[in-house]
């Protein structure tokens, strides 16, 4: 967790399943769920022979061993590091020195997965979330959050700890200002830095070297494949002429919707979690705060075209909203 609470990825798996925002379940019921189910139970007898039981012990250990897996591949900055002079632009190497010099973004994303894995508080306003200082009984590291890796970040938006931040732009621009200054503020976090626009763009530039070059593909498994074809069949996945969006199990249903110029979209929260209808866009800039169960919110898009919404909260959930 970005406040470090939790200290190993086996102690992490448990904390979603629980959690009412996220999957509202107990470790228990999951367990009796998946022991009721014969290719789960030999599943579990031969990754642990030792001890052949679809336990909580063990889903844990099995989620953690799988989380370890999900490592970034090689990227074009690692070609160029490995001596391949024509795996970045120009552009993309000036980046990479303002990266570790002017910018003095090295000073805490260091290493393969660029990261110190410290806590900082790098001045991000914040009025409730004290973050690593209550954690750690410290109050020097109030409002002080784990240095992220860089890997795979043009797949990870939105930034920082809490999503407030849409763009990388975004972020430079914050560390340029300095952020909040507080006696917490990190001594490794300047105070100003002056970029020009180019330097900008061209920091902006190398830092999108560190992802694969292609988005996350989804899950091949066969269960999540029928059930895409559920929700094809519902209309969740085809675009659908519709006025009304549902929130569900962490999903906007229809996921793709179709609506005239001037026409109200309403979107209904009829889910057990809190959820939060997010666009980012110069036509339509937009937050909807904390949607509790039961609340709709109600949206008039103002120019024809195609509008991203996403979950706040959940930033898995997307919508796609085309004005015709």
């Amino acid at each position: 967790m970005w406040d470090g609470r939790i200290v190993s990825l086996e102690a992490q798996a448990k904390a979603p399943i629980e959690h009412p925002d996220e999957m509202g379940e107990t470790l228990e019921r999951v367990v009796e769920r998946l022991g009721q189910d014969p290719e789960y139970k030999q599943a579990f007898a031969t990754a642990f022979p030792s001890a052949p039981l679809v336990n909580g012990e063990n889903l844990l250990k099995a989620l953690a061993a799988y989380q370890r897996t999900l490592v970034s591949p090689k990227t074009r900055f690692d070609q160029w590091v490995e001596g391949d002079e024509g795996a970045l632009t120009e552009q993309e190497k000036a980046g990479f020195d303002l990266f570790i010099g002017k910018a003095r973004c090295i000073n805490c994303h260091t290493g393969f997965a660029f990261t110190d894995h410290s806590f900082h508080d790098i001045g991000l306003p914040s009025e409730d979330d004290l973050g690593r200082g209550p954690v750690a009984g410290i109050p020097k590291l109030n409002y002080a959050f784990k240095t992220p890796g860089l890997r795979e970040l043009a797949w990870t938006a939105p930034y920082m700890h809490d999503g407030s931040m849409a763009t990388l732009e975004e972020v430079i621009r914050h560390y340029e200002a300095g952020g909040v200054d507080r006696p917490s503020r990190s001594r490794e976090m300047p105070a100003r830095i002056e970029l020009t626009d180019e330097e900008r763009n061209a920091l902006i530039a190398f830092l999108y070297t560190l992802s694969s070059e292609n988005a996350p593909k989804p899950s091949r498994e066969a269960w999540l494949r029928e059930e895409a074809r559920a929700a094809s069949a519902t209309g969740s996945i085809d675009r659908q002429e519709s006025t009304t969006v549902s929130q569900r199990n962490k999903e906007f249903t229809p996921g793709h919707v179709l609506i005239k110029r001037g026409e109200a979209l309403t979107i209904f929260n009829d889910d057990t979690r809190t959820h939060n209808v997010r666009i980012y866009d110069p036509r339509f800039d937009f937050n909807s705060g904390a949607q509790d169960p039961g609340q709709a919110v109600t949206l008039a898009l103002p120019t024809v075209g195609t509008y991203k919404a996403f979950c706040g909260i959940h930033p898995n959930m997307e919508l796609t909203i085309e004005v015709k």
